[in-house]
C-alpha cells in the first residue's frame, strides 16, 4: 500500500510531467537552464573542428555551470542506488571536477545511451516510491523529480520521438483515471520504456519503397547516393530488410522503417525526400523519384512558412508617429531596420531567417566594430529582458493557470480573473485602476496571500496541492528577486553564446544542425520581438526627444541599474506586512525609458468576446 507521500509525489510527477510535455518549447526562464546536458554535449561533439575550437570553453563554461547547479542529480547521488546511474555520475564528476573538454564527448555518450535512461526511470521510480533522505528542505525532491523528467524528455527529444504525441498518449491516461496515479503511473511508465527501447522488437514498422526512374547512365551514382541515405538510418536501428530492385533505367529500393510515433516515418520521408531533391537540383540528372508508404503514395506536406515576427509596436510607430519632430538620424534607423525585417519577412527558410534574426540583433546592440559582439550584445540586451522578467514569469504563470483550470480557455479566464478580483477587494485593497496583469501580480506575490492563492477554486486538470506548489514556486523568484535576476542573467548570457556559435556554423561552416537551429530559433525569434517592440514604444513615446539606438542602449543599462538598486527596498515591504501596492514597482517600473503599461495581452481577444 502507497503511504501518503509517496501517492503525493506520484501525482506530482504525473501533472509535472504532463505539464513540461506540454510546454515543450515554450520560452521560460525560471526553471532549468535552457539548453539541457544532452544537447549542449552532443553540440560539442558534433561540431566541425574549426567552430568547435573556438566554441569549446563557452560550451564547457555552461555545463560545468548546470551541473554545478544541479539540485540532487549530482549531490545526492551516494543516496541513489540505481546501478545503471553508476556511469552518469562519474561523467558528470570528471566534467566538472577537471574542468576540461576532454570528458565532453563520454558525458555525450552515456546520456544518449539507453541504459542511462532506464537508470533515469529507475531512480525516479525509486524517488517516488522512498523520496531522498536526508534533504534539507521537503522541496528537493520534487525540484530532483524536474530535473529527471527535463533529461528523460531530452533523451526522447534526442532519439526522435515526438513529443506531442507522448503527450497526448500520457495525457489521455491521466484524464480518463486521473483518481488512480499508480495506475496511471504504470502506464506512463511502461510507455517511457516501450518507445524508447532500441531492440523492441514489438515496435511496429511500415513497409516503405524509393522508386527512381531515370535516363541517365549513370545508374551507380544514384544507386549509392540513395543507399547512403537508407545506411544512416540502418547504423540508427531504424530501417531494417532493405532490398533492392534494378532495370534498365529504374531503380527500387525497399525497406522496413521503424514507427517510433505517428509522425516520425513521416519526418523520415520528409528528410529523404528533401536529400533526393537536392540531389537531382545539383547533379542536374533527368531524374523521377516516387515514395511510398505502406503501399501508398507518399504525398510530402507544404513547406511551412516562417512565421512573420511579431512587433504591434514598430507598427504603430510607422501609423502615429508626427514625422517633422524626428531628428534625421532616427528617422534613417527607422529604415534601416525596417530593411531588415523585410528581409526576415521574405525568408521561407529557418536557417536563413535566423542568420537574419541575428543581423538585426547586432544592428541593434553592437554599435562599434572594436566591440566584442557577444560582449557587447550581451550588455545591451540583458537590461530589456531584466526589466520585464517578472512580467515574464507572471503571464507565464497565469496562462499555466488557465490550462490547468479547464479547456476553456474562454470560461478559465474569466473564472480565474474573478477570483483574484474578489480575493484582492476582499482584503480591502483597492482595484479600480489596476489590469489583471497587476492584480495576479499583487495575488502572488503579496505576503498576507501565500499559500491561501487559490482557496476557493477548484482546477479540472491538476490537484490543489500541485497548483499551490507552482504558485510557492512562483512566488520564491520574487521574493528572492535578485538572486532571480542573477540567474536569468546567467542564462542568456550562455544562451547568447550559444546563438553565435550556432551563426557561426552556418555562416562559416556550412553546417545545418537542425537539432539547434529548432532548438535556438524561437528564442532568437522572441528576444527580437522584445528588443524592437520596446525600441519602438520608447521612439513612440518619446518623439518630442527621440533617441538614437546607442542612447536607447545606454539609458535602458541606466534604468536597469536603478531597477535593481530598488528591489532591496521594494522586498523589504514584500516580505512585511506593508501595501501591496509597493509589488506594483516591480511591474510598473518607470526609468528614463518609456516602457509599455503590465497587461496580459494575450487575454485581449479572451476578454472581448467574455459574455
Amino acid at each position: 500500500m502507497s503511504d501518503g507521500k509517496e501517492i503525493e509525489r506520484t501525482k506530482y510527477f504525473i501533472e509535472r510531467f504532463l505539464q513540461m510535455l506540454r510546454s515543450n518549447g515554450d520560452i521560460e526562464f525560471n526553471s532549468f537552464p535552457i539548453c539541457g546536458l544532452l544537447e549542449l554535449s552532443r553540440q560539442f561533439v558534433s561540431m566541425p573542428p574549426g567552430v568547435r575550437e573556438l566554441s569549446s570553453e563557452y560550451i564547457k563554461g555552461s555545463i560545468i555551470q548546470i551541473i554545478e547547479h544541479s539540485s540532487l542529480l549530482f549531490k545526492s547521488s551516494n543516496q541513489i542506488p540505481i546501478k545503471e546511474m553508476k556511469s552518469l555520475f562519474t561523467a558528470l564528476t570528471l566534467v566538472k571536477e577537471l574542468k576540461t573538454t576532454s570528458y565532453i564527448p563520454n558525458l555525450y555518450e552515456v546520456l544518449s545511451n539507453y541504459n542511462c535512461y532506464i537508470g533515469l526511470i529507475k531512480t525516479l521510480q525509486y524517488v517516488l516510491n522512498k523520496g531522498i533522505s536526508g534533504t534539507s528542505k521537503e522541496v528537493d525532491e520534487y525540484v530532483l523529480i524536474d530535473e529527471l523528467i527535463c533529461l528523460i524528455i531530452e533523451y526522447l527529444e534526442h532519439r526522435g520521438n515526438t513529443i506531442a504525441e507522448v503527450y497526448a498518449i500520457c495525457n489521455n491516461w491521466f484524464r480518463q483515471d486521473h483518481d488512480n496515479p499508480n495506475e496511471v503511473l504504470k502506464k506512463i511508465i511502461g510507455h517511457l520504456k516501450e518507445i524508447s527501447n532500441p531492440n523492441n522488437n514489438k515496435l511496429a514498422t511500415v513497409r516503405c519503397s524509393i522508386a527512381v526512374d531515370t535516363t541517365s547512365v549513370n545508374l551507380k551514382n544514384i544507386n549509392s547516393f540513395i543507399r547512403k541515405i537508407i545506411s544512416l538510418y540502418e547504423e540508427k536501428n531504424r530501417v531494417t530488410n532493405v532490398r533492392t530492385r534494378k532495370s534498365d533505367n529504374k531503380i527500387t529500393i525497399y525497406f522496413n522503417l521503424s514507427k517510433l510515433d505517428g509522425l516520425y516515418v513521416d519526418k523520415v520521408l520528409t528528410d529523404i525526400f528533401e536529400k533526393l531533391r537536392t540531389f537531382k537540383e545539383r547533379t542536374k540528372e533527368n531524374i523521377q523519384f516516387a515514395i511510398k508508404k505502406g503501399g501508398k503514395d507518399f504525398q510530402l506536406n507544404a513547406k511551412k512558412v516562417v512565421e512573420n515576427i511579431g512587433i504591434k509596436h514598430f507598427d504603430n510607430l510607422w501609423k502615429t508617429t508626427d514625422y517633422i519632430d524626428v531628428n534625421g538620424y532616427v528617422f534613417d534607423e527607422m529604415f534601416r531596420l525596417n530593411e531588415w525585417i523585410q528581409i526576415l519577412n521574405r525568408s521561407h527558410d529557418r536557417r536563413t531567417s535566423f542568420l537574419v534574426l541575428w543581423s538585426i540583433m547586432e544592428f541593434m546592440m553592437v554599435h562599434s566594430v572594436h566591440d566584442n559582439k557577444i560582449d557587447s550584445v550581451c550588455r545591451n540586451f540583458i537590461p530589456y529582458m531584466g526589466l520585464f522578467y517578472f512580467r515574464k514569469i507572471s503571464k507565464t504563470f497565469f496562462k499555466r493557470l488557465i490550462s490547468m483550470h479547464s479547456e476553456d480557455n474562454k470560461r478559465s479566464s474569466k473564472i480565474i480573473t474573478e477570483h483574484i478580483s474578489s480575493k484582492l477587494i476582499s482584503s480591502g485593497i483597492d482595484i479600480k485602476h489596476m489590469t489583471v496583469a497587476d492584480q495576479s501580480c499583487i495575488l502572488l506575490f503579496y505576503k498576507q496571500f501565500k499559500g491561501k492563492w487559490w482557496d476557493g477554486i477548484s482546477f479540472s486538470f491538476a490537484s490543489s496541492e500541485f497548483v499551490n506548489r507552482q504558485t510557492s514556486i512562483t512566488y520564491s523568484l520574487v521574493e528572492n528577486a535578485s538572486k532571480s535576476l542573477n540567474q536569468l542573467e546567467n542564462i542568456l548570457n550562455n544562451d547568447i553564446k550559444q546563438m553565435y556559435r550556432l551563426r557561426n556554423m552556418l555562416s562559416h561552416s556550412g553546417v545545418n544542425d537542425s537539432k539547434i537551429l529548432d532548438n535556438t530559433y524561437v528564442r532568437l525569434k522572441y528576444y527580437v520581438e522584445t528588443i524592437v517592440n520596446a525600441i519602438s514604444y520608447t521612439w513612440l513615446h518619446d518623439s518630442k526627444n527621440p533617441k538614437t539606438l546607442i542612447e536607447i542602449n545606454d539609458f535602458k543599462r541606466v534604468d536597469y541599474n536603478l531597477y535593481k538598486s530598488n528591489l532591496s527596498s521594494v522586498l523589504q515591504i514584500t516580505n512585511s506586512q506593508g501595501k501591496p501596492l509597493e509589488l506594483l514597482k516591480l511591474m510598473r517600473f518607470k526609468g528614463t525609458m518609456a516602457i509599455p503599461p503590465n497587461r496580459f495581452s494575450f487575454l485581449g481577444k479572451l476578454e472581448n468576446n467574455i459574455d
